[in-house]
């Protein structure tokens, strides 16, 4: 069994997986709040002291650049150290972007969890993983002999492009606020918080649809889904148009003609408020690059352990 986890800011998953092919099986999947944890190892042994098995290895997905054994995960203050990591263990430890990992996972995605967005013309070529959490999570996969080479991508922390003159009053809005606006200060769920704050801005007598113990995100869209809220229906709509165009961009870069795929707890959280006409049009709306963006299959990743199975297809790849 590989023992296998998917660090993020909000939750922390591990799980022991059997891999046979592109089959991943997981069992004794738990679930814990990471903001109440001070490191990740506390969270391992309690995991391990209920379940435990032991691993014949172990690959853990962290949120950020991960460039030698010591890595200090992004919006969250922990250290993993994959050198201690192995020693408690007793076996081999991979760490590796948490959308890395990811990507390993795509092909072990079934056709029912998939939701096709625009099923373009699929061809032998990169493929482009966007997901969209806490933070801004991006990777790629380039085609290698009968598998895929993955790679983690830190593109969430580029710089805001602006498009139309809101885009503008937006990248002021937010300027004003961290100096630097990146595209993860607008796609992801405290993005969806502060596009809320910027339209509400522009509005008198706007009344917050969320209380001190509401998980914003979750309240602005729910207003947005039943009418409440203006400011929160042109919140959700700027944050899908905005997501649409950081996933081209991506795909322009990469020439992701084998697919773009969106992940991650925002977009399955909002799916209820997509139009998927508008979104595929943002996508689309790249000039003289239209008509190759609309041969690109664009689509939603319904599976919410895609990290966990991908870290257990990422060994031997």
């Amino acid at each position: 069994m590989i023992l296998v986890a998917d660090v993020g800011a909000t939750h922390t998953r591990l799980a022991w997986a059997s891999r046979e092919g592109q089959r991943v099986d997981l069992r004794d999947l738990v679930s814990f709040p990471s903001q109440d944890a001070a490191s990740f190892e506390p969270l391992l042994l309690e995991f391990l002291a209920e379940h435990p098995l032991t691993p014949e290895a172990a690959v853990f997905g962290v949120p950020g650049p991960v460039t030698g054994p010591v890595v200090r995960t992004t919006n969250l203050p922990w250290l993993l150290d994959r050198r201690i990591l192995e020693e408690r263990l007793g076996v081999p430890v991979l760490l590796l972007n948490d959308v890395e990992a990811a990507a390993h996972g795509l092909d072990a995605l079934r056709p029912e969890q998939l939701l096709i967005l625009q099923e373009g013309r699929p061809s032998a070529g990169a493929r482009a993983l966007v997901s969209p959490g806490t933070g801004l999570g991006e990777a790629f996969a380039l085609p290698s002999g009968e598998g895929w080479l993955c790679a983690a991508s830190e593109g969430g922390h580029a710089d805001f492009g602006a498009v139309d003159e809101e885009d503008v009053a937006l990248w002021r809005f937010l300027e004003a606020r961290h100096g630097h606006v990146s595209y993860e200060r607008i796609v992801s769920g405290p993005g969806l918080v502060a596009l809320y704050e910027f339209h509400s801005s522009r509005q008198a007598g706007t009344e917050r649809p969320y209380g001190e113990d509401e998980d914003p995100a979750v309240a602005i869209s729910r207003a947005a889904v039943e009418g409440r809220s203006e400011a929160c229906r042109l919140a959700v709509e700027h944050w899908w148009r905005i997501l649409a165009r950081e996933a081209s961009n991506l795909a322009l870069k990469v020439l992701a003609r084998g697919g773009v795929y969106l992940a991650g707890g925002m977009p399955s959280h909002l799916l209820s408020t997509l139009v998927v006409e508008d979104f595929v049009e943002a996508f689309v709306d790249k000039g003289r690059y239209r008509e190759l963006l609309s041969q690109i299959p664009l689509q939603v990743v319904l599976d919410p352990q895609l990290g966990l199975r991908g870290a257990a297809c990422a060994l031997g790849c």
